[in-house]
């Protein structure tokens, strides 16, 4: 939100709609008053500096703090607040007319004066904070509609990256290879490689349309990825996924995040039967959260440029989900991802259809 313009253009509009106000006041109950114009002018200037700025500061502090969403607290704290200010301001200001002999209304009762200039002074702050509150609403709106579509472009981005590693001569050249020489040696394993890709590429495409899938739905793809590579190294990989299946039916996570921590613990991690590889996936029911976890024997010649968990990361923060936590120490490298409840996201009971899965206890290594 550009406050600077809003603040200008506000207390200009204010200042007009001030002295306006003044001026019919004036015109009406001492008509021969021209010489008043210029103190009108002045206190109008004073209207904005005493009053308009600090409004302005309050309703700023109070929204940066709360937000748009908590309304009920925000609006009593700056009631609280701007209600005492507005009988302060015309307090004061009671007391420079009185002194300066300005306004025909000291000739009313002191109670009259306070009340009438206290109920002015509440309309203005009154119009201010209805003010700023259109623009907050029109802020968050916008804000809203702008990270829909960033996070529109971040699936896009993903998705794209992901098949693009897909893709690579170097990936089709090993699954190929691995395919031709299952299937003179075993028919049925090369059907379920086969299956097992075709299934893996149809998640890739369908599942950044949705902004999250059901936590089975991503373990499920992420043991049809897990089988590729296991089938070319049948002994040197290992991952142990999460248990707790009932519990986890509760809970949603956007697409390829899991699948991505694979793929990044496979390409920087030295994968051989002398020195597995092993990965955990455990759930945290008390944090809500997966716990990813593998051993740490980098290889020597890797490109860490770390784009996977920069796109994970911000897509967590696009959905205003806490962010997932990177631990590395001497022997592990932990990444904790949270979860997220179904009711807190409202297109996740909108699945894709998949193809149907085996489930987790019947998969086999």
């Amino acid at each position: 939100m550009n406050d600077r313009r809003i603040r200008i253009i506000g207390a200009i509009i204010f200042a007009v709609v001030h002295y306006s106000f003044f001026m019919v006041e004036l015109l009406v109950s001492i008509p021969d008053t021209p010489h008043l114009v210029a103190k009108t002018i002045f206190t109008t200037l004073l209207f904005v500096l005493t009053q308009w700025e600090p409004t302005r500061w309050v309703l700023m502090r109070t929204y940066r703090k709360w937000g748009y969403v908590n309304n009920i607290k925000r609006k009593c704290v700056n009631a609280a607040i701007l209600i005492p200010f507005a009988f302060f301001v015309e307090a004061g200001r009671i007391q420079v007319d009185t002194l300066t002999d300005f306004w025909t209304s000291n000739k009313l009762p002191d109670w009259s004066i306070y009340l009438i200039n206290f109920r002015v002074s509440l309309i203005f702050v009154f119009l201010q904070v209805v003010f700023y509150e259109c623009f907050f609403a029109a802020y968050e709106r916008g804000r809203t509609e702008r990270q829909a579509e960033q996070l529109k472009r971040l699936n896009l981005q993903m998705q794209y990256d992901s098949l693009k590693v897909q893709i690579q001569p170097h990936f089709l050249f090993n699954t190929l290879n691995t395919l031709i020489a299952l299937i003179p040696q075993d028919r049925n394993r090369a059907v379920r490689f086969t299956e097992e890709l075709a299934f893996v590429y149809r998640y890739f495409l369908n599942a950044n349309e949705k902004t999250v899938v059901p936590v089975q739905e991503e373990i499920d793809f992420t043991i049809a990825y897990y089988y590729l590579f296991k089938t070319r190294y049948p002994e040197g990989l290992s991952i142990h996924f999460p248990e707790e299946l009932d519990a986890l039916e509760n809970y949603c996570i956007p697409p390829l995040s899991l699948q991505l921590l694979v793929e990044n613990a496979i390409k920087h991690n030295i994968v051989s039967t002398n020195r597995p590889l092993k990965i955990t996936m455990e759930f945290d029911a008390k944090r809500e959260s997966i716990v990813v976890r593998n051993n740490l024997q980098r290889k020597k010649r890797t490109n860490q440029s770390g784009k996977g968990l920069i796109h994970l990361k911000k897509k967590f923060i696009l959905l205003q989900l806490p962010v997932p936590s990177v631990v590395e120490d001497a022997e592990y490298y932990t990444v904790t991802v949270p979860l997220v409840r179904n009711n807190v996201i409202l297109d996740v009971t909108d699945h894709i259809n998949w193809l149907p899965r085996a489930s987790v206890k019947n998969f086999v290594s």
